[in-house]
């Protein structure tokens, strides 16, 4: 499944940082809303930390 991320500036960094890394990603997950949105559910994300 594919989910489309909701980033801040500050998640948007974290995101660039581990990109190609494994990661844990938490947030709220909601549905799609307009046709800016690429996939029927995405993740308001509160906390990307790296996996191990």
């Amino acid at each position: 499944m594919l989910l489309q991320m909701v980033l801040d500036q500050r998640g948007m960094a974290e995101f660039k940082r581990l990109k190609g890394k494994r990661a844990s990603v938490s947030g709220v997950l909601f549905h799609s809303g307009n046709g800016n949105h690429q996939t029927d559910v995405l993740i308001d994300v509160s906390l990307i930390s790296e996996s191990r």
